[in-house]
Protein backbone atom coordinates (compact mmCIF):
# COMPACT_ATOMS: atom_id res chain seq x y z
CA UNK A 1 0.00 0.00 0.00
CA UNK A 2 1.02 3.42 0.20
CA UNK A 3 2.68 5.53 3.00
CA UNK A 4 -0.03 7.30 4.65
CA UNK A 5 1.83 10.71 3.81
CA UNK A 6 2.11 9.97 0.58
CA UNK A 7 -1.69 8.98 0.18
CA UNK A 8 -2.30 12.42 1.67
CA UNK A 9 -0.09 14.86 -0.50
CA UNK A 10 -1.63 13.11 -3.80
CA UNK A 11 -5.46 13.37 -2.49
CA UNK A 12 -4.36 17.06 -1.62
CA UNK A 13 -3.09 17.82 -5.48
CA UNK A 14 -5.36 17.64 -8.14
CA UNK A 15 -2.55 17.95 -10.84
CA UNK A 16 -0.94 14.88 -9.76
CA UNK A 17 -3.03 12.10 -11.69
CA UNK A 18 -2.01 14.45 -14.80
CA UNK A 19 1.55 14.63 -13.94
CA UNK A 20 1.84 10.82 -12.92
CA UNK A 21 0.51 9.99 -16.61
CA UNK A 22 2.32 12.14 -18.47
CA UNK A 23 5.81 10.79 -16.65
CA UNK A 24 4.22 7.40 -17.21
CA UNK A 25 3.71 7.74 -20.84
CA UNK A 26 7.36 9.24 -20.87
CA UNK A 27 8.87 6.39 -19.19
CA UNK A 28 6.57 3.31 -21.02
CA UNK A 29 8.83 3.55 -24.43
CA UNK A 30 11.91 2.99 -22.33
CA UNK A 31 10.54 -0.27 -20.18
CA UNK A 32 11.40 -2.87 -23.50
CA UNK A 33 14.47 -1.41 -23.57
CA UNK A 34 16.37 -2.28 -20.21
CA UNK A 35 13.98 -5.36 -20.76
CA UNK A 36 15.75 -6.81 -24.03
CA UNK A 37 19.00 -6.63 -21.88
CA UNK A 38 17.80 -8.80 -19.65
CA UNK A 39 18.20 -5.71 -16.34
CA UNK A 40 16.56 -6.63 -13.33
CA UNK A 41 13.47 -5.03 -12.19
CA UNK A 42 15.31 -3.73 -9.77
CA UNK A 43 18.35 -2.22 -12.24
CA UNK A 44 15.11 -1.42 -14.20
CA UNK A 45 13.61 0.77 -11.06
CA UNK A 46 16.82 2.48 -10.50
CA UNK A 47 17.50 3.29 -13.63
CA UNK A 48 14.10 5.12 -14.28
CA UNK A 49 13.65 6.28 -11.00
CA UNK A 50 10.17 4.22 -10.11
CA UNK A 51 9.43 2.14 -7.43
CA UNK A 52 10.55 -1.47 -8.06
CA UNK A 53 7.13 -3.02 -7.87
CA UNK A 54 5.66 -0.47 -10.81
CA UNK A 55 8.08 -1.95 -13.14
CA UNK A 56 6.14 -5.31 -14.03
CA UNK A 57 3.05 -4.14 -14.58
CA UNK A 58 4.33 -0.77 -16.84
CA UNK A 59 6.62 -3.34 -18.90
CA UNK A 60 3.18 -5.42 -19.52
CA UNK A 61 1.50 -2.19 -20.51
CA UNK A 62 4.01 -1.26 -22.92
CA UNK A 63 4.38 -4.82 -24.32
CA UNK A 64 0.44 -4.60 -24.73
CA UNK A 65 0.72 -0.93 -26.68
CA UNK A 66 3.42 -2.23 -28.40
CA UNK A 67 1.46 -5.43 -30.08
CA UNK A 68 -1.19 -3.36 -30.39
CA UNK A 69 0.85 -1.15 -32.95
CA UNK A 70 2.24 -3.93 -34.57
CA UNK A 71 -1.36 -5.58 -35.41
CA UNK A 72 -2.90 -2.14 -36.70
Amino acid sequence: GKDPAVAAFIEKDAGFPQFFNDLCRLIEPLLPRFDLEGKSYQEISSAVGMPENSVGPMLSRARRKMRTSAEE
